[in-house]
């Protein structure tokens, strides 16, 4: 993840030195940090990302409704979910019973019909988040991992899953409370019109990062900040499956209306079509794309023998190569590129990102002003999992678009 800081301070040091920085362009925006750093800057913002979960949480803090709403609105939900006596009434998904128990789905199922009957768009978007926290924390999925691994039924057993109204209600207050600051903010430097929207143009899209840049107008940048997956979806953090769960209850039609509904078939969907998710001629797209580039070259010649590893290294060395290529035609000259990027390992081998990202950006024009290492501090996750050694550093890579 981004850390707010450390981006606000990098975009503060861009806007001095290059006052005329307008608009930004993230294409893996995420849950929106680079999005809210920006806009407290009075930036306009292009958002992209392929998880329709992470689609929802930029959309909600691209346009904070006004507190006073979101809590009136907040009341009005729980008289509603209160009323409502009714139980599960809508066909269950794959699976359901072995990540939600039976209670557990009853009330969400409360919880879901009553968001539905906000009329308000905008408020039912800020309600979904809160169910999205929510159905992390009842679901019988660890904690732990960011993959869905269920609980031990012991652990089920006892839990109180008669818990979920209460476990959303504290959620929602969260979600609302941080969206009210937000919004405090935005006002207070006198970013919010006479409607209470933000001043400037904001575009949040979801989908893969290179069909929506190659799909979509042609306009360019003057600055790209972001932090792409790091190609390791299938081991350490599958994005996909953290999301899978909550995308089940929400209505992608909430999210936006030509999302593809594929993303969510099942619990792998979204990583498989993200950076790196298809080992399909891997090796083939890595030589073809990157082949030629000494980082390529080094990382595949330590890999070795381990075949499935660097056909995991080459498919996501492939697409981050070609997403960077898109995203430098997408970048005005004199533009720059902020990039926050890991080193991860295969197979207890660390693999070069950011060297090999370095190179990719010279080779389409983008020329490395600065480079710094930062190490990951207060880790989430653990120093090694099943497969391997995980991250402890992170690179930001700065360059200029000649």
């Amino acid at each position: 993840m981004m850390v707010p800081k450390v981006q606000g301070t990098i975009l503060d040091s861009i806007i001095e030195e290059f006052p005329s920085t307008s608009n930004v362009l993230d294409p893996f925006v995420g849950s929106g940090t680079s999005l809210v750093e920006c806009m407290h800057r009075g930036l306009a913002f292009t958002g992209i990302d392929i998880n329709p979960l992470a689609g929802l949480l930029s959309l909600v803090k691209a346009q904070p409704s006004d507190p006073i709403r979101m809590k009136n609105g907040f009341a009005s939900l729980l008289r509603r979910i209160a009323l409502d006596d009714l139980g599960i009434t809508r066909p269950p998904f794959l699976h359901q019973d072995k990540w939600f128990e039976e209670s557990a789905s009853v009330h969400l199922s409360r919880i879901v019909r009553s968001i539905e009957q906000e009329e308000d768009l905008s408020l039912r978007r800020v309600f979904w988040v809160g169910l999205a926290r929510c159905i992390r924390l009842v679901c019988n999925s660890r904690q732990s991992t960011y993959k869905l691994h269920q609980r031990p039924r012991e652990d089920i057993e006892n839990r109180n899953n008669n818990a979920a109204t209460a476990t959303f209600t504290n959620a929602l207050k969260d979600v609302i409370a941080q969206l009210s600051a937000h919004h405090s903010q935005l006002s207070s430097a006198g970013l919010l019109n006479k409607e209470g929207k933000y001043v400037r143009k904001v575009n949040i899209v979801i989908g893969p990062a290179q069909s929506v840049l190659i799909n979509t107008t042609d306009e360019k940048f003057d600055l790209i900040v972001t932090s792409p997956p790091y190609g390791d979806n299938g081991t350490t953090v599958p994005y996909g499956q953290y999301s899978y769960l909550a995308l089940q209850w929400i209505p992608l039609s909430d999210i936006c209306e030509n999302v593809n509904k594929n993303l969510v078939a099942n619990t792998h969907s979204t990583d498989t079509a993200s950076l790196g998710g298809s080992l399909s001629q891997a090796l083939e797209r890595g030589t073809k794309t990157c082949g030629h580039l000494p980082a390529y070259q080094a990382a595949i010649k330590i890999l070795g023998t381990n075949q499935n590893g660097a056909k995991r290294f080459a498919s996501f060395s492939a697409d981050l190569a070609q997403t960077a290529a898109l995203l430098a035609e997408r970048t005005k000259s004199g533009g720059l590129h902020v990039w926050t990027v890991g080193d991860r390992y295969i197979g207890g081998e660390r693999v070069p990102t950011g060297e090999l990202l370095s190179e990719v950006l010279s080779e389409h024009g983008v020329q490395p002003l600065h480079v710094a290492d930062r190490r990951i501090i207060a880790k989430k996750m653990a120093l090694r999992n099943a497969s391997s050694r995980t991250m402890t550093t992170e690179r930001i890579i700065v360059g200029m678009k000649g």
